[in-house]
């Protein structure tokens, strides 16, 4: 999952406007500021539309938190790590 990402504020349409990709670039932001807060300060501000399908953000980070019990997956450890702990941190963020 270890993917190069770049900040996209301001696209509003295919991938890059996306819950999944949101979901991608808080993990990346959580893991290079090791910090899941740098993640959700992403989604709260960064990205208005995400803040409000935050129920859909928690799906998608659920999912992607399972790719650490994948064994041809071990790349994708720290990714999925990282998607874990801010999928608890954005179930404890209120508004």
């Amino acid at each position: 999952m270890h993917l190069e990402f770049r900040d996209f504020h301001g696209k509003e349409h295919g991938f890059d406007a996306s819950i999944v990709r949101h979901a991608l670039f808080a993990i990346h932001e959580t893991i290079k500021q090791e910090s899941a807060q740098q993640g959700i300060n992403y989604l709260k501000t960064g990205v208005s539309t995400s803040w409000n399908d935050r129920k859909k953000l928690i799906e998608v980070l659920r999912y992607l938190s399972r790719l650490a019990h994948i064994d041809h997956m071990e790349h994708g450890e720290t990714d999925a790590e990282a998607a874990s702990t801010l999928t608890g941190a954005l179930e404890d963020t209120k508004g």
